[in-house]
């Protein structure tokens, strides 16, 4: 609690042995703009990474498409990840690499539609106890990253 996706990416690293090397680290404020000029920057360095761990969707297709303007194939030259799993990834093409849950969209409209059948008529008080719908996080490997081919 407490701590952005950066730290905890940054702690997980920690815990294995490993590092961020910080000239090869970029911190966003939330902006796409910002993302694709730092993506830009990055990559056309002298040493340009092989790899890029985004902490949103967002961010990494910011990174795929400089990746594009700049001629880099994804992913034969450059691999990416997100995290979220959100629609844009899962509907770019090919489909993005990502951590995340598996969508539960239509699970919540079912709950959400059968709530007012579960209220008992004429009977006081909040209706019907809320449910739990879990959604664990996951690693969904497609066509951002090599030998996936779209899979996942």
């Amino acid at each position: 609690a407490g701590k952005n996706r950066l730290e905890l990416f940054r702690s997980a690293l920690g815990r294995q042995g490993a590092g961020l090397d910080p000239a090869l680290t970029r911190s966003s404020p939330g902006s796409w703009r910002t993302t694709y000029t730092d993506a830009l920057e990055l990559l056309s360095g002298a040493e340009p990474p092989t790899a890029v761990f985004a902490t949103t969707d967002l961010d990494a297709v910011c990174v795929w498409v400089a990746a594009e303007r700049l001629g880099i194939r994804v992913p034969e030259e450059l691999e990416i990840i997100g995290v979220g799993n959100s629609e844009i990834g899962q509907e770019s093409e090919p489909a993005l690499s990502t951590v995340g849950p598996d969508p539960v969209q239509d699970e919540i409209v079912r709950l959400l539609l059968s709530r007012p059948e579960e209220r008992q008529p004429g009977q006081p008080g909040p209706g019907p106890a809320g449910r739990h719908v879990p959604a664990p996080w996951k690693l969904h490997l497609r066509g951002t990253t090599a030998g996936q081919g779209g899979a996942g």
